[in-house]
């Protein structure tokens, strides 16, 4: 309740009430809008996972999670220029969110191309995305597990919009950084 943000932004999640070895909270993209009246957030659990992520696969309804924030600018700024949105494995959370208000709120940009980039293709929400590639022509869902391809597809849209695009970016900091 009384939690508000902007969609694409993040929180810092912490349990208040487990003894957590290591790293004692994680930073999570919150993967709805206001309007879903939920928040949602998503992981990859590895595994052999840290003591957070063991307490995140057994949570019941009801247990607690505290949620620092949300925070950052990673939202849509501007409606009217094309958009590209990166996402890397457990990068889709946010761009979820983005595609989620764009739907939402009924405007209509000249083009969204995303990029889903994950080498063990294990899509999260591909459902959804693929429903969205089908709804609307000017959004573009590539699922992509090839280097190579990802790369032919975002050269295809930087030659086409280049610098005139607005361009999102989610993923390990080693995508990001590559």
């Amino acid at each position: 309740e009384n939690v508000d943000w902007k969609a694409g932004q993040h929180g810092i999640f912490k349990f208040e009430d487990k003894k957590v070895n290591g790293k004692k909270f994680r930073a999570f993209s919150v993967a709805s809008i206001k309007a879903e009246n939920k928040i949602i957030f998503s992981t990859r659990i590895s595994d052999e996972p840290s003591d957070f992520k063991k307490y995140l696969r057994t949570m019941n309804i009801g247990d607690k999670l505290k949620m620092t924030g949300p925070f950052g600018g990673f939202y849509i700024k501007d409606y009217e220029k094309p958009m590209a949105m990166i996402a890397g494995g457990v990068g889709i959370p946010p761009i979820r969110a983005l595609l989620k208000e764009i739907e939402s709120s009924g405007k209509k940009p000249r083009a969204v191309e995303v990029l889903y980039m994950d080498s063990k293709e294990e899509y999260a929400y591909k459902e959804y995305l693929e429903s969205l590639d089908k709804k609307y022509e000017y959004i573009n869902i590539h699922f992509i597990s090839d280097r190579r391809r990802f790369n032919k597809v975002l050269n295809e849209f930087t030659t086409k919009y280049k610098n005139d695009a607005n361009y999102f970016i989610s993923g390990t900091p080693n995508m990001i950084k590559g």
